[in-house]
This record gives structure tokens, C-alpha cells and sequence, in this order.
């Protein structure tokens, strides 16, 4: 992941890329009610250009994320200002120090990750350390909310398709191939920006691996993780192997 996010990072919001996160932000309010959860605290795992960090900070939370990518890291310092912790940082190893005391970790009531990113960790064992650290991060009863794309979704949404956009100074090509085999989907990208008279291009490749319902369930419970849920994303309708987008409600254990 450590080459892409970078000129992508100026146009995120732009092309409205953020938007996703935003209404999983509001999804995971009324999680949050379904759950009887009442955090003070929360970490977002892969914070992007801090859309939902601004948007939990405004509801009251305090609120932390990381993410590899410094470029995305800079455009969400803009919104939160210096008050907000942003760490950078590579899954599936991160570490954020308590701030009484360097040794230990800092912990958090809640822990979240949108718009697939966790999609990124193509090997099983990268999935199941990156939960281990975000447990560890966690209070005792830490809730952990996260959204995927299932390898449904890699296959017939992004399958061979060609998508693309356009606004007034931005336009993106995204051309998608999917290997069954390997449940492996690549996209690579084509943005034009105009700059004056001009138009610049810059392209990135981007690999998502989808991952079914029942290693997310193994791989959870390895790292300690009891799952509450796991439904088709902005319902609360059990997610099936045929469910495109899932949402994983997951609590460590109050003990």
C-alpha cells in the first residue's frame, strides 16, 4: 500500500470519494443504539482524509486514526487540526503509546474501519494481526466496526468493468479485473487534473483480496474477538456469501 494514496490524496475528496465513510459514520450511530454501546473513545484504522475523524469529533468522541499514507494524513490534518492524534502507520503492525505512560499502549472504547480498507491485506495472516492489534488497543468490552467488500462484490461489481467520472477539473478511468482463483480484484486508476490550460495524469494500481464470511469469523475469534453481527452493509439484514457489502460488529471481551 505505501505507493498509493499519494497524488490520490489531493482529489479524495473531490471526486467525493469520502462520502462512503461519512454515512458508515451514521451507520455506526445507530449500531451504536442497536448494541447499547456508549463510547468516549475511538481509533479509525486507515482514516483516509479524516472525514468520518471530523464528523465523530463533532458528535463528542475523542477520537484517534492512522493511516500509511502521509499525503491522506496531511489532508486530514487540515480539517482537524493539531488536536487530534494522526498516526502513520503500516498494517498490520501499528503501535500508539498511552500518553501517561510510553510503555503501554493507548486504548480506546471503540475501533472502526471504512470503505474496504482493510480489503487491502491480501494475506489471511496480515487480516488476523491487524485484528490482534486493534484488540490490543482496545478496553476491556472495545467494540471493533468495520465495512468490506466480499468476494462477491470483487467479482460482479468489479469484475472486467470499466467505470468512470467526471467534474468540472477532475476526470478518473477505473478499469477493474478480477482472479477468481485467488478471490484477487485490481483497479487500476487513470486521473486527469487540469492545472490552467493544462491537464495532468497520474495513475495508481490498487489490489483488494476478498475474504468469505466464515474466515472473517475464524480469523476474528483467533484474535480474541467475539462477533456480534455481521450484515449486509446500512441494514441490519444478516449479510450472506451472495451480500456484496458486509459490516462486522465484533466486541473483545469485557474480562
Amino acid at each position: 500500500m505505501s505507493k498509493i494514496y499519494n497524488k490520490f490524496a489531493t482529489v479524495y475528496d473531490l471526486m467525493g470519494a469520502d462520502r462512503h465513510s461519512l454515512r458508515m459514520c451514521d451507520y455506526t450511530l445507530e449500531l451504536f443504539k442497536k448494541f447499547k454501546i456508549t463510547p468516549q473513545s475511538g481509533l479509525e484504522i486507515c482514516c483516509g482524509t479524516g472525514s468520518a475523524l471530523k464528523l465523530f469529533s463533532d458528535h463528542g468522541y475523542s477520537i484517534a486514526g492512522l493511516d500509511q499514507s502521509a499525503q491522506m494524513l496531511a489532508q486530514a490534518r487540515k480539517k482537524l487540526g493539531k488536536s487530534t492524534l494522526l498516526v502513520q502507520a503500516t498494517l498490520p503492525q501499528f503501535r500508539i503509546p498511552d500518553r501517561a505512560n510510553s510503555r503501554r499502549l493507548r486504548r480506546f472504547d471503540f475501533a472502526y474501519s471504512y470503505y474496504d480498507s482493510l480489503n487491502y491485506l491480501l494475506k489471511p495472516a496480515d487480516l488476523q494481526a491487524t485484528f490482534v492489534n486493534v484488540r490490543k488497543h482496545l478496553n476491556p468490552g472495545g467494540w471493533f466496526i468495520f465495512d468490506m467488500n466480499s468476494p462477491q462484490a470483487l467479482r460482479g461489481i468489479w469484475g472486467n468493468n470499466v467505470w468512470g467520472g467526471a467534474h468540472e477539473n477532475l476526470c478518473w478511468i477505473f478499469r477493474h479485473t478480477y482472479d477468481d482463483a485467488n478471490t484477487l480484484g485490481t483497479v487500476r486508476t487513470t486521473f486527469f487534473i487540469r492545472e490552467g490550460k493544462l491537464w495532468r495524469r497520474f495513475d495508481e494500481t490498487h489490489v483488494e483480496r476478498g475474504y468469505s464470511l466464515k474466515v472473517f469469523r475464524q480469523l476474528l475469534k483467533k484474535s480474541g474477538f467475539d462477533v456480534k453481527a455481521i450484515y449486509r452493509c446500512f441494514t441490519f439484514d444478516r449479510a450472506t456469501d451472495n451480500t456484496n457489502r458486509i459490516c462486522v460488529v465484533a466486541r473483545k471481551s469485557p474480562l
